[in-house]
């Protein structure tokens, strides 16, 4: 077992060291006690001989000798039992203060979780009597609003009489509403009618045209066309889509301004119609206030006749014989018909007074209405106590499942601790390291600086050597260091191997990103002359193509060819493109059947990497010559097309080439890992490949 060294264990190992070095020193002579005979006169009448006393001497000699290494060897293993006996009550120590310190920091923790759950369940206690408080509340409020509920009827009945009034009122406004409301549509609709047929007109005189000038080529399918032509034509085409972008623009621009404008109307009309109700409501209070004075007025006008007819009836009976007493009677009736209208006139305010608190008690309804609405819905939200005791358990258990996980925890934490403590890590603030002069670790490091030192020179030799070795010149003094290569230094060249092959590999996936990058610039650049051109070639099966044109009618239209032995189908496909114009005599270029021979075969059986390299270094110069003839050609063929170009449009390729190769010099920069572009210099070879 491995235990842990603490200051006393190395003070006591020195003491005992100590005290054997002095018992070595000591005399064996002092130690070693022998018994001599005390008879005189026997041993002077016995005297041995000069032999016998020899023999003695060494007996006692070795005798002393066996007694010493037996000393030697009790005291050691006394020493070793002190240690073991010292290093038990040690280890005895150390646990008992090892389990009191866990029964200790397992106390507390019981201490500190029985803490949190009782603030915990004072919290949940807390939140429980502000609920009740909160339940109490609402059924006072609740039998408040009972108590008001005979009140609330009431004033529903008449408020009934009201909206059904109100009802009548809206529908007939709807009406009218939807009545105007066709009359518009039919008006907008008649408007886009007419600008529907002006478009129409226009779309069928561009489509008339459009077809004409689709039709012009296949009428004529043997009309010479250049590719200055052909570029002009697809200039004119980019300007006609320019103008039609900006139309569609216009047109999107309108239309928002349109959408806009709509917007406005309908918030303007929801305006008017808040305006019209609230006219209507201002109209029915004065057509009531109307009919009211009617009534007034007709009462009045009643009375002023009925007055009228008595005069006339007094003057025509009793203009000769006038009486005071008539007179008298008179007046007295004038004062009833004053306080009859006193009377009136405050019945009237009455009833304006009630028609204006009914008025107000129909709002005060409403909002009573809403709020027991949300006072109901409030009430079935809220939950009973036995859910809070449910979410209190809920929680209860999770804390319970938290603290068992934290046992857990600190049952992993106890166990690595042990075995940290059994690797040898210790705590500084606890335990003191002595440091010998002597140190094995020192030592120990020493002898590994002076191995990788040497294992570090090994490998400088070694891989002189293989540069030599690579570089194919090899001298004397070369093959006898390379004799003297001992078998201690293999490993670092197989660590070299393994290096130089990582590098390999390395190369090869750089070498597959360049592929795929080429590869996807290269179907950008078919899409690109589809573009421009207007023709794409498909590849259907072996020795199979199809050219298929952008102006064609039907998906169908196309041409098929075929590389067979006779060459028929190829040279009739030819000369059906040279009549029609569409490629010249000096760009066509048969192959031989040696050159189809290989290609064949070079397309069946792919080249290993070994014949690759070789196949590049037999090129001769021959082939150098015409990739450089082959490649100028296409060179003139290129500046003869800008040359028969105008300056606008050359600006607009050059333009378009810019871009193109922003966007290639951006996506290579950002992307440098996924192309294998490490430096700048890859990233220049690359873009000189596309900007040729």
């Amino acid at each position: 077992m491995n235990f842990l060294r603490t200051p006393d264990d190395s003070t006591a190992v020195v003491k005992i060291m100590g005290e054997f070095d002095q018992f070595l020193t000591s005399d064996p002579r002092g130690r070693l006690t022998f018994e001599e005979p005390s008879d005189d006169g026997h041993g002077k009448s016995q005297r041995p001989s000069s032999t016998s006393f020899a023999k003695n001497l060494n007996k006692s000699w070795s005798q002393g000798s066996l007694l010493s290494k037996e000393r030697v060897k009790d005291v050691e293993l006394i020493k070793s039992r002190s240690k073991i006996a010292h290093l038990e009550s040690q280890m005895n120590v150390l646990e008992s203060e090892r389990k009191r310190a866990r029964i200790e920091f397992e106390r507390e923790n019981g201490n500190d979780k029985l803490e949190r759950q009782g603030t915990e369940l004072a919290v949940m206690q807390n939140k429980l009597g502000d609920t009740e408080g909160q339940l109490e509340n609402v059924k006072r409020r609740l039998s408040v609003v009972m108590t008001q509920l005979p009140e609330l009827e009431q004033l529903r009945e008449s408020s009934r009489t009201a909206e059904h009034r109100v009802k009548e009122l809206e529908q007939k406004l709807s009406r009218q509403d939807e009545a105007t409301g066709l009359a518009m549509a039919m008006q907008t609709q008649l408007t886009k009618y007419r600008e529907l047929e002006k478009e129409n007109a226009k779309l069928k005189d561009e489509n008339h045209y459009y077809s004409e000038y689709s039709v012009l080529p296949i009428k004529d399918p043997f009309h010479n066309r250049s590719p200055a032509q052909l570029a002009q034509d697809v200039a004119n085409l980019q300007k006609g889509q320019v103008v039609l972008l900006e139309t569609q623009s216009e047109l999107k621009s309108s239309a928002q301004i349109h959408e806009t404008a709509y917007h406005r109307a309908v918030q303007e009309l929801a305006a008017v119609k808040k305006e019209s109700a609230e006219f209507k409501e201002n109209g029915d209070r004065q057509k009531e206030v109307n009919q009211r004075l009617q009534r007034r007025l007709f009462l009045v006008t009643a009375e002023r006749d009925g007055c009228r007819r008595i005069l006339d009836t007094y003057d025509s009976s009793y203009s000769s014989n006038y009486d005071p007493h008539i007179h008298s009677r008179l007046q007295e009736a004038e004062a009833r018909l004053k306080t009859c209208h006193e009377h009136i006139e405050t019945l009237e305010l009455e009833v304006n007074q009630k028609a204006d608190e009914t008025s107000k008690e129909r709002l005060r309804a409403n909002q009573l209405e809403v709020e027991i609405c949300e006072l109901r819905d409030n009430v079935a939200k809220q939950t009973p106590t036995k859910p809070a005791d449910s979410a209190l358990r809920t929680e209860l258990e999770k804390l319970q499942a938290e603290n068992a996980k934290l046992q857990e925890q600190l049952e992993i934490y106890e166990i690595n601790k042990d075995q940290m403590h059994m690797r040898g890590y210790y705590d500084p603030t606890k335990t003191k390291i002595v440091h010998l002069s002597m140190n094995p670790s020192s030592v120990a490091r020493q002898q590994r600086g002076e191995e990788l030192e040497k294992l570090k020179k090994e490998n400088e030799c070694l891989r002189r050597k293989l540069k030599l070795l690579e570089e194919g010149g090899s001298s004397s003094n070369d093959t006898s260091l390379l004799s003297k290569l001992s078998p201690e230094t293999a490993p670092s060249v197989v660590r070299e191997v393994e290096d130089f092959k990582a590098q390999l590999s390395s190369a090869e996936m750089k070498n597959q990103r360049l592929k795929e990058v080429f590869k996807k610039k290269i179907q950008e650049f078919r899409e690109a002359c589809y573009a421009l051109t207007g023709y794409k070639i498909d590849v259907i099966r072996d020795n199979q193509y199809r050219l298929q044109s952008m102006y064609a009618e039907r998906s169908s239209d196309d041409l098929l060819f075929e590389d067979e032995d006779d060459e028929v189908t190829v040279e009739e496909a030819t000369k059906f493109l040279q009549g029609a114009g569409i490629i010249k005599a000096r760009d066509i270029h048969y192959l031989s059947e040696d050159e189809k021979e290989k290609i064949s075969r070079e397309s069946s059986e792919p080249l290993s990497e070994n014949q690759e390299k070789k196949k590049v270094k037999e090129m001769t110069m021959a082939d150098a010559s015409n990739i450089q003839t082959y490649y100028k050609s296409s060179r003139l063929g290129i500046k003869d097309i800008e040359n028969q170009m105008t300056e606008e449009e050359l600006d607009q390729e050059k333009e378009m080439r810019r871009k193109q190769l922003e966007e290639i010099f951006k996506l290579l920069e950002t992307d440098r890992d996924k192309y294998g572009v490490t430096t700048m210099d890859d990233l220049q070879a690359q873009m000189k490949l596309y900007s040729r």
